[in-house]
């Protein structure tokens, strides 16, 4: 699965997770599958409760905010 998650590096999104959770806040850092030890890609988001970097396989789906 791809979420294309370069796509929204420096962009305000909306983040889902598998466990319902929902984040919103501007995406800060990408990392690539290649440097990640697990293999997938990630994000990591500022949002009002803090930072958190978050997997690709974490997330049931991402798209962009309005804040």
């Amino acid at each position: 699965m791809s979420l294309r998650l370069w796509e929204y590096e420096g962009k305000q999104v909306e983040v889902c997770l598998n466990d319902g959770t929902i984040l919103k806040g501007k995406v800060i850092d990408f990392d690539d599958k290649e440097d990640n030890v697990n293999g997938n890609d990630s994000i990591l988001i500022k949002t009002i409760e803090g930072t958190f970097d978050i997997d690709e396989s974490e997330m049931k789906s991402i798209s962009f905010s309005t804040l």
